[in-house]
């Protein structure tokens, strides 16, 4: 038995919009959530050698000036590119974050401006009828445990969704 579509309005009478409201609220539930999460206990925070790395570069420059040349090395002995380091040490100083708590609420707190952005360019740049697919990806994504661990990491990768949602 085909499934019939869905009858046309009357006449003279418009089409009922989309339910937006109960997914703004949703939505909105989620990324309360989401800071919530990332802010709670915030010296329960992964602190080894990476992460020490980041904490003593910035360090070094605001005592002495000393901007790094490269980055941390690689598990292979090769010197990473300085530019994760640099992002660091200009973000660092530009919010004053100082120490390994401070630098972490600087990575939760970019990290959930992301997802802000992501929400509010999804109005923009998503067609009506994809919204709930993304609206349902930002809601989950913004809970979900692993990226709530990650957004606490002193690391590149925990900034990069900041980033890459400016570019949309």
């Amino acid at each position: 038995d085909p499934v019939a579509p869905p009858a046309a309005p009357p006449a003279g009478k418009p089409p009922a919009p989309p339910r937006t409201r109960p997914w703004r609220w949703f939505l909105g539930l989620c990324l309360l959530l989401a800071a919530i999460l990332r802010f709670s206990f915030p010296q329960d925070i992964e602190y080894k050698g990476d992460e020490r790395y980041m904490v003593a570069a910035l360090e070094q420059y605001r005592s002495r000036g000393v901007i790094p040349a490269v980055g941390m090395g690689s598990s292979a002995g090769v010197p990473n590119p300085g530019l994760s380091v640099w992002l660091f040490l200009f973000l660092g100083r530009l919010f004053h974050a100082d120490g390994p708590v401070g630098l972490a609420r600087l990575v939760a707190a970019l990290n959930l401006l992301a997802l802000l952005i992501l929400a509010l360019a999804l109005r923009a740049v998503v067609p009506q009828a994809e919204r709930p697919v993304w609206n349902w990806t930002t809601a989950l994504f913004s809970v979900n445990v692993f990226a709530v661990l990650f957004a606490r990491k002193i690391w590149a990768q925990s900034i990069a969704p900041f980033f890459a949602v400016l570019l949309i």
